[in-house]
């Protein structure tokens, strides 16, 4: 959440009922209202309308980055079947010397 800059699934109402939320005194965790240094409570992070959840910017990271995944994913893949090439011919190689 510090790296994103976000707080929660969607929105700082995820924590409502969390094991965080119970244990620190229904507050939220200090990502969710930044910038302040007092407790993060129900009233200041519902305010905070400039921080989002996380699930959309970690979407939206993997969309700007779709390129080199795929490309990354593909020359494994590549790699992958070379491998197998190989290995094919080293066994007919030898399964023919052992005639």
């Amino acid at each position: 959440m510090s790296s994103l800059k976000c707080c929660g699934f969607y929105n700082s109402s995820d924590f409502v009922g969390s094991p965080y939320y119970v244990t620190s005194g229904n507050r939220y965790p200090p990502q969710c209202c930044p910038g302040m240094n007092g407790t993060c409570t129900d009233t200041v992070a519902a305010n905070n309308t400039a921080i989002t959840g996380c699930f959309p910017k970690i979407k939206q990271l993997i969309d700007d980055n779709m390129v080199a995944i795929v490309a990354v994913a593909l020359g494994i893949a590549v790699l992958e079947i070379c491998a197998m090439v190989v290995s094919m011919i080293l066994f007919c190689r030898i399964k023919s010397r052992g005639d």
